[in-house]
């Protein structure tokens, strides 16, 4: 959806264990799990910065809400 920013996959521990506990796909219940690094929300000492953790929630509720409406494959 374009939302800015940059991806990738969290070698060499992917998270993997927990897809695969959480999820079934052949049952149709499909897991996810992201990962979102705490500059993008938090200072150095660990306290919220209100206005980019704002901004963060807001594109997390965009990106479920674009996820939500995909029709299964």
């Amino acid at each position: 959806i374009g939302l800015g920013y940059r991806v990738s996959v969290n070698l060499p521990y992917k998270g993997a264990e927990i897809v695969e506990r959480c999820g079934n796909p052949s049952r149709r219940k499909n897991s996810l799990q992201i990962e979102i690094n705490k500059d993008l929300y938090l200072t150095k000492d660990n306290e919220i910065i209100s206005k980019k953790f704002n901004k963060l929630k807001e594109d997390a509720e965009r990106l479920i809400q674009f996820l939500s409406v995909r029709p299964a494959a």
